[in-house]
């Protein structure tokens, strides 16, 4: 079963919701510059405390009003995707699911010859690192905003 529905906000931003292939509804808002076609694709991994619109929303804005397709997802269990909220049962199973994603937004026709980076704050660094690691050719780049790199635990 393929759900699919979407809620476009203005021209340029649009939300959705999909059904990802573990059968979560999946969150997800793209913001696409207004006048052009975007010159690249800019993938964004929220932090754990975050969602893909709150503090992004005006990050995302003013990439986009620079020329890039800003496109965000709210994880299995973050914001407003369907989950229990804050629980990870599996760090590598969110990073497939971040995969998933962002694959298929690189398959659109307009975006798949597109320069692509990933955007990760804070776990969302590490979720871009891991993503990277994964498929290294698939990305151009990420930029990494304080990212959670390695967590030490003392007793």
């Amino acid at each position: 079963m393929n759900i699919h529905v979407k809620v476009v906000i203005q021209d340029s931003v649009v939300q959705s919701y999909k059904v990802n292939s573990r059968g979560l509804e999946v969150f997800s808002k793209s913001w696409l510059p207004e006048t052009r076609p975007p010159k690249a694709v800019i993938c964004f991994c929220h932090g754990y405390g975050d969602t893909c619109s709150f503090f992004f929303e005006g990050i995302a804005r003013k990439l986009a009003s620079s020329g890039y397709g800003i496109f965000a997802m709210d994880y299995p269990g973050y914001g407003l995707s369907e989950g229990l909220h804050g629980y990870t049962p599996s760090f590598d199973q969110l990073v497939d699911d971040v995969i998933e994603h962002y694959s298929k937004v690189k398959e659109i026709p307009e975006f798949c010859s597109l320069p692509s980076f990933l955007f990760g704050q804070s776990m969302g660094g590490a979720v871009a690192l891991k993503v990277h690691l994964k498929h290294p050719d698939a990305w151009n780049g990420a930029i990494l905003v304080a990212p959670m790199c390695k967590v030490y635990f003392s007793t």
